[in-house]
């Protein structure tokens, strides 16, 4: 049932023991062209689902798998996905780092502010010689922090002190 650029969330309602998802399920989703798959759950096969290419999010590995047994499941409804709410029609951009879930009406005002931010290759930056609290704008925290200790420090000094 999955288009072409579809990306198929799947709850497992707390089932942290079957996998629903492998090889032959990620074969069968590339075919179609689905564009990554989420399941709020386990996976089996996982050199198959890299050697078909499908990006996939999950709990982690499980060796057992389910079986078809016909006691329910539901399709194209609202579902909970690691906490967050997932309606059909809501934008999925994920990769190695996380996944977020925009409503439709989100999607343009992100678009926008995403478009807006200075793109910066920080890794290239600290091979320059940048400090990472200078790039992640921690460096007034930081100083902030120093101060306060180093006023606490004089302070504990001029009470200790000898005349």
């Amino acid at each position: 049932m999955v288009r072409p650029g579809d990306f198929l969330v799947i709850d497992r309602l707390g089932d942290d023991r079957h996998s629903c998802l492998g090889g032959t399920v990620t074969l069968a989703a590339r075919i179609a062209g689905i564009a990554g798959i989420i399941v709020d759950g386990y996976a089996t096969d996982f050199d198959e689902i890299i050697e078909n290419g499908v990006p996939v999010w999950c709990r982690g590995p499980a060796a057992l798998t389910t079986k078809l047994l016909g006691i329910g499941g539901a399709i194209n409804i609202p579902v909970a996905c690691g906490g967050v709410a997932v309606n059909p029609g809501d934008a999925i951009i994920a990769d190695e780092t996380g996944i977020c879930v925009l409503r439709p009406d989100e999607i343009p005002a992100v678009l926008l502010a995403a478009a807006a931010k200075p793109t910066r290759d920080r890794a290239q930056r600290l091979r320059n010689g940048e400090k990472l609290a200078d790039l992640n704008g921690c460096k007034l925290q930081i100083d902030a922090v120093l101060a306060e200790q180093d006023a606490a420090l004089a302070k504990l000094l001029t009470k200790t002190s000898l005349p």
